[in-house]
């Protein structure tokens, strides 16, 4: 069997050695994105600004903040800043044709004050930039200094952080990129049984539920959309990616199993998506949970689950 059997897992869950196993892939995973900051530090210049990107739920967030713990330890003043920062407000907001807001049109957000701060960046070595309130829809009165002096990178993560749009805002020999994706999915008698965008959806549910108390209906009902940007947006940017890392872990949906059974289960009588609800606590029957005392605070999953050191 493969570690990204299904069975596998399982059987270390019901052996009680999956917590080695855990540890083992976490190192693994960590190793490579300590080789990655290694090659960054070793040209800054080339790498004063990388930009990461990946479709929802690949873990921008936490691969990034590692990246920057691994460039400090380097002795590389590395710092991270999001494109979500630079969402418009609520109202000004781009539409679908059905009326709708397009949270995942690159129109989302604005562009010009986005351009004014890589051109301030460039020439200056420091630029502010606002500070977005996703529970207000609206900038903070606030803004927050961002320098890339001396020994310095600057992250910039979103959805968009390939797009040609963003990239040509900052000088091509002074930047690199990154693309992230759920690189593997999971099996069941060597067929594929769980694919990374179902694994990506069940991250997205229990965050969403978790932070911002959304509903597993108002997350089945967006997820169409992010799906549709990923293929307008996202995939096809990514191809332009200098560097590329996989964010898939075989356990994360053991991990994720607890809270998104429990969600699920609770909605599937009442809900429009009943059916798509029905098979996914299908698929999820077959894999055994494991509990968060196995999980490292490190850990990419605490993104979604919770107890992450970077938060």
């Amino acid at each position: 069997m493969r570690y990204n059997d299904i069975e596998f897992i399982n059987d270390l869950i019901q052996k009680n050695e999956i917590a080695e196993f855990i540890r083992y892939y976490e190192a693994k995973k960590d190793d490579e994105i300590k080789t990655l900051a290694d090659v960054f530090a070793r040209d800054i210049e080339k790498n004063r600004v990388v930009f990461v990107s990946g479709s929802s739920s690949v873990g921008k967030t936490t691969t990034t903040l590692k990246l920057e713990k691994y460039l400090d330890d380097m002795g590389i003043n590395a710092s991270t800043i999001s494109l979500d920062d630079f969402f418009k407000s609520k109202e000004e907001l781009p539409q679908k044709e059905n009326g709708s807001v397009d949270y995942e049109s690159v129109n989302a957000l604005d562009l010009e004050t986005l351009a004014e701060f890589f051109k301030k960046l460039e020439s200056d070595k420091a630029a502010p930039k606002p500070v977005f309130s996703f529970s207000l829809g609206t900038r903070r009165d606030e803004w927050q200094e961002i320098n890339i002096q001396g020994d310095s990178i600057l992250m910039v993560e979103g959805l968009h952080a390939l797009n040609d749009i963003i990239i040509s805002m900052f000088p091509q020999d002074k930047q690199t990129t990154l693309y992230l994706e759920i690189g593997d999915a999971m099996y069941k008698d060597r067929r594929i049984f769980i694919e990374p965008t179902s694994i990506r959806f069940l991250r997205r549910l229990v965050r969403d539920y978790r932070y911002r108390k959304s509903s597993v209906n108002n997350t089945m009902l967006m997820w169409p959309g992010v799906l549709r940007g990923d293929r307008e947006y996202v995939i096809p940017a990514s191809y332009k990616a200098k560097n590329v890392i996989s964010t898939f872990y075989p356990y994360d949906v053991s991990a994720l199993k607890p809270d998104a059974y429990a969600l699920l289960s609770e909605a599937k009588d009442d809900s429009p998506f009943e059916y798509d609800i029905a098979d996914m606590l299908r698929r999820l029957s077959y894999v055994e949970p494991i509990g968060t005392k196995d999980i490292p605070p490190t850990a990419l999953i605490r993104e979604f689950i919770g107890e992450s050191i970077y938060y």
